[in-house]
C-alpha cells in the first residue's frame, strides 16, 4: 500500500472515530420517547462506551507497537461499524449499552495507532497531521447533523445503521488493500541528525504531570460540551420543538 493511501483510510478512520462517539448524545434525544424513558436515563446508557474509550487506548498503543498498523486500522472499521449495527439491533438498555462498551473499545483504537502511523510513514509529517486533524474535526460536526437528520426522517436506528454499514464496507477494502504487507507504506528509516534532549528526572515529572492535568481537565470540559450540546439545543433553541434535524444542524455548525 502506497503512503497516500494509507493516509486516505488513516483520515477516513479519524473522521469515523470522532463521528461515532457523537451519533449516541444526538440519537438519544429520539430514543428517550420512543423507550419511554428520561433523556438522563437514556444518557447513562453511553457510559460504557467512553469509559471503555479511555481504557482501550492503552492495549491498543501496545498493540500498534508489535502489529501491522494498518491492519489494526481494518479492525478498527469492522469493530466500530459491527457494534453500531449491534446498537442498532438493540431491543432494550442492557443490549444498547453492551454495544456502546463495544463501540468505545474499538474506537480507542485509532489514536494510538493511527496517528503513530501517520509520523511513521510521513513526509510533511506536520501537514499530514494536519489535514488528519481537519477530517477528525469534520466527524464531529457531521456527526451532530447526520444523526439528527437520519433521526427525524428514517428513526434513530438508521443513525447507526447507515455509518455502521459504510464502515464495514471500509474495512473489507481496507483488508483487500492492505495484502499483507505491513511495511509497503513504511520509508526508509533515517537517522536522527540532532542530538537527544537530555533533561533531569525532576523536570520530566513536572512536564509529564502539566501534560496530565491540561488533559483531564481539556477532556472533561470537551466532552461535556459535545455531549449536552445536542440536549442544550433542544431545550433552549427558539422554534426548533422537536426536530431533531435542526437540532443536529444546528449543533453540527458549532462543532464546524
Amino acid at each position: 500500500m502506497s503512503r497516500s493511501e494509507a493516509l486516505r483510510f488513516l483520515n477516513l478512520a479519524h473522521f469515523f472515530d470522532h463521528f461515532f462517539l457523537l451519533i449516541f448524545p444526538t440519537a438519544a434525544l429520539a430514543i428517550a420517547p420512543s423507550w419511554d424513558m428520561g433523556y438522563a436515563d437514556v444518557l447513562v446508557l453511553g457510559t460504557p462506551m467512553y469509559v471503555m474509550f479511555a481504557l482501550g487506548t492503552l492495549p491498543a498503543g501496545w498493540l500498534g507497537d508489535t502489529m501491522d498498523r494498518m491492519m489494526l486500522i481494518a479492525v478498527f472499521f469492522l469493530g466500530c461499524g459491527g457494534s453500531s449495527l449491534w446498537i442498532a439491533m438493540s431491543d432494550g438498555p442492557l443490549a444498547m449499552a453492551f454495544g456502546l462498551a463495544s463501540l468505545g473499545l474499538f474506537a480507542a483504537i485509532y489514536h494510538p495507532v493511527g496517528l503513530a502511523h501517520i509520523t511513521h510513514i510521513g513526509l510533511r509529517t506536520g501537514r499530514a497531521l494536519a489535514v488528519n486533524g481537519v477530517f477528525g474535526n469534520m466527524g464531529l460536526a457531521g456527526a451532530a447533523a447526520v444523526t439528527g437528520v437520519l433521526a427525524s426522517f428514517l428513526g434513530w436506528k438508521w443513525a447507526f445503521v447507515l455509518p455502521g454499514t459504510l464502515s464495514v464496507l471500509i474495512g473489507l477494502l481496507l483488508l483487500k488493500r492492505n495484502g499483507g504487507t505491513p511495511d509497503a507504506a513504511r520509508p526508509a528509516v533515517h537517522a536522527n541528525s540532532g542530538a537527544a534532549l537530555k533533561c533531569d528526572r525532576g523536570t520530566q515529572v513536572t512536564v509529564f504531570g502539566i501534560v496530565c492535568v491540561t488533559a483531564l481537565f481539556g477532556g472533561l470540559i470537551f466532552n461535556a460540551v459535545t455531549i449536552s450540546l445536542p440536549k442544550f439545543f433542544d431545550e433552549r433553541l427558539v422554534g426548533a420543538g422537536d426536530d431533531l434535524a435542526w437540532i443536529g444542524a444546528s449543533a453540527g455548525l458549532v462543532f464546524a
